[in-house]
């Protein structure tokens, strides 16, 4: 069982300056809500001077819902490494992906019956509300609701469908 980081040796604590977490699966339970002892874990880093933040595929708003805490002041990685924010809250980096991918995606996802949700930053796009999963990852993890349409700018593109419809298209998206 891990050790707490009050018990552990201070030379060891003296070299670590961030405690990075993953959410889904790691610091957040099976039912997207946070842990017990990830919320006493975060305490108890603030209590040993060092910072916490989460690397996680989810975009900051989701992430600070999920974690019941205000990440808007924190360092973090989000949406998969394209959306970075350092002391303060203060943005370092967004992969803003070509306009063309975010053109030549959905149309993919259109001829092939799949669902293609956009990420801006906060916010999800989707051509259709009605498209089966347009609704995945507000409805199963508290993303944003999507709005409908096509952002003028996307940082994380992802596509949801059945898994067969999904192998359809992979040598395609590659």
């Amino acid at each position: 069982m891990p050790q707490p980081l009050s018990t552990c040796a201070a030379v060891r604590l003296a070299a670590v300056e961030l405690v990075l977490s993953d959410m889904d699966g790691t610091w957040l339970g099976d039912d997207h809500s946070p842990s017990p002892g990830g919320t006493a874990a975060i305490s108890e880093a603030a209590a040993s001077g060092l910072a916490f933040c989460f690397a996680t595929g989810r975009c900051p708003q989701s992430a600070s819902d999920a974690s019941g805490l205000d990440l808007s002041s924190r360092p973090g990685i989000y949406s998969n490494g394209a959306v970075v924010r350092g002391i303060g809250g203060a943005p370092l980096y967004a992969l803003d992906l070509p306009s063309e991918l975010l053109g030549s995606l959905g149309e993919l996802a259109r001829e092939e019956g799949i669902c293609v949700l956009y990420n801006d930053i906060d916010d999800f796009w989707t051509p259709s509300l009605d498209a089966p999963m347009a609704l995945h990852l507000h409805d199963d993890y508290g993303d944003p609701r999507p709005k409908q349409g096509v952002p003028s700018k996307a940082q994380l593109i992802h596509l949801v469908g059945r898994e067969q419809e999904l192998d359809r298209i992979e040598e395609r998206v590659r």
